[in-house]
């Protein structure tokens, strides 16, 4: 259960565990919105969220794109 937006100009980022999706593929997401339900699905040992900033589809380091 993971949500990837796409950001534009390679840029995307991945929200993974989820217990629930609540964004649907092709839909446009707003500031603000609720993308999915926290959740332990797949290899997790607990409730948590897997967050990527992705660059051409491989994971970058994130300090170098979050204030």
């Amino acid at each position: 259960r993971i949500v990837i937006i796409e950001h534009g100009n390679g840029i995307s980022t991945l929200y993974a565990h989820n217990k629930s999706n609540e964004a649907r593929a092709g839909s446009c997401i707003r500031t603000g919105e609720i993308l999915g339900r926290v959740g332990a699905t797949g290899n997790a040992s607990g409730n948590h969220l897997h967050f990527e900033i992705r660059k051409y589809g491989k994971p970058v380091n994130p300090l170098d794109y979050l204030p």
